[in-house]
């Protein structure tokens, strides 16, 4: 099965370049475009491949949580499209796990801490509403997602049955994913979780992930971490790679 893997497309800025290569599925680790435009854009393309979408930050923006989630399930169903929220699907003996995951702010110390730095200074949390009555989204909302979505995760993994297991998040599940300069930076604590142990103990076959601009492959035991994000249009050149395969 050869994968085609993206992230960070950010279509709302204008990327419009992307182009699939020869691949028997396609996965897109979160923030496409904002809310259904992401779905409305890969109907388009006419793929006739699988295509496995886990939500980012920017799905949400201008929309609530979790109406906007259900809007984008809604607008895939009956396709190709699997939009995956605590949720897995098996193609070919593979099985992919996808969750945007969010982050527990534990990173760099007390959660409610870098929990209540990060609520300040996020976009996250002035541009997507919670729930019927539109309050603001608050960094203790994401941080019980993201220990919902683990929960869930950790069961999906430890009944799966699958030849391999692939995890597909948005946010990033170890630090080792963080460009260096951003290590001491408390605003990490909303990209990076640190489940490097959770990785060891259940060692999917790879864990995929968006989030951090920067591109990064490398391993913890045996599960390979892949991030392969295009980024901001007015970003310098990253590294990321439009012809990025992998082959399992």
């Amino acid at each position: 099965m050869k994968i085609h893997i993206v992230s960070d497309l950010h279509r709302e800025f204008g990327y419009n370049d992307f182009n699939l290569r020869v691949a028997d599925v396609l996965v897109l680790a979160g923030d496409i475009d904002l809310g259904v435009k992401g779905i409305h854009w890969l109907k388009s393309l006419s793929l006739d491949i699988p295509i496995i979408y886990v939500l980012g930050n920017h799905e949400y923006y201008k929309g609530a949580y979790p109406k906007t989630l259900f809007k984008i399930q809604d607008a895939a169903s009956n396709s190709n499209i699997h939009v995956l929220e605590n949720e897995s699907l098996e193609i070919d003996h593979v099985c992919f796990h996808g969750c945007t995951l969010w982050t527990d702010f534990s990173l760099n110390g007390n959660p409610a801490v870098y929990g209540s730095l990060c609520q300040n200074r996020m976009n996250d949390y002035k541009k997507i509403r919670l729930g019927d009555n539109y309050a603001k989204l608050r960094s203790i909302d994401t941080f019980k997602i993201h220990q919902t979505s683990r929960q869930w995760l950790e069961k999906s993994l430890s009944t799966s049955q699958a030849k391999h297991d692939i995890v597909v998040t948005h946010h990033a599940p170890s630090i080792q994913s963080l460009p260096t300069k951003y290590l001491d930076d408390p605003i990490s604590a909303a990209y990076v979780s640190d489940m490097e142990d959770f990785i060891v103990k259940y060692q999917p076959s790879y864990w995929i992930h968006g989030h951090v601009h920067t591109p990064v492959n490398y391993k913890i035991g045996s599960t390979e971490i892949i991030c392969n994000p295009h980024g901001y249009i007015n970003e310098a050149y990253n590294g990321f790679n439009n012809n990025l395969i992998i082959e399992i």
